[in-house]
């Protein structure tokens, strides 16, 4: 019956992605259904996802989940805005970090004697973290968006 189901779905192309796995031990059933569409009118990547456990007792153990997704973030007005506030944001971390250094080069192992100055260096570094994880998003979405263009159709 479970195989009727996912093929009905696959004609009616309302699923991307279809998992059906039996696990040895216990021989439940895994049911996992992904859909991935692209609303152009708000510009969001939306991903519905429901999965279905079948234990070998009886039952349904089921979990969904709807996510949406901005990927083109400076699209419109809205991007500039986004687009300024990154910028100032970045500025205002330079300026930061240009005076936290100043202060470590006059002061030397001095710096280190207050507490606070821990929580400035400690800012600074997750601030960096937090650019470099930006910009790998940011890196990683142009190359996913490129593949899925790539191979409009295919499924895997």
């Amino acid at each position: 019956m479970t195989r009727v189901i996912v093929n009905a779905l696959g004609v009616f192309i309302w699923q991307d992605t279809v998992f059906l796995y039996t696990a040895l031990p216990y021989h439940a059933t895994l049911l996992s259904l992904a859909n991935c569409d692209f609303i152009p009118n708000s510009k969001l990547f939306s991903i519905a996802t429901l999965v279905f456990e079948l234990p070998p007792l009886g039952g349904v153990f089921y979990w969904k989940t709807i996510q949406s997704i901005n990927l083109y973030r400076y699209v419109g007005a809205g991007g500039l805005v986004a687009i300024l506030a990154e910028l100032v944001c970045l500025i205002a971390f330079i300026i930061v970090s240009v005076k936290i250094g100043r202060q470590i080069k006059r002061d030397g192992w001095e710096f280190f004697k207050e507490v606070w100055n821990f929580s400035y260096l400690a800012v600074v570094a997750l601030f960096m973290i937090a650019v470099f994880l930006y910009i790998w998003r940011c890196v990683l979405t142009v190359s996913t968006l490129e593949e899925v263009m790539n191979n409009i159709g295919k499924i895997d």
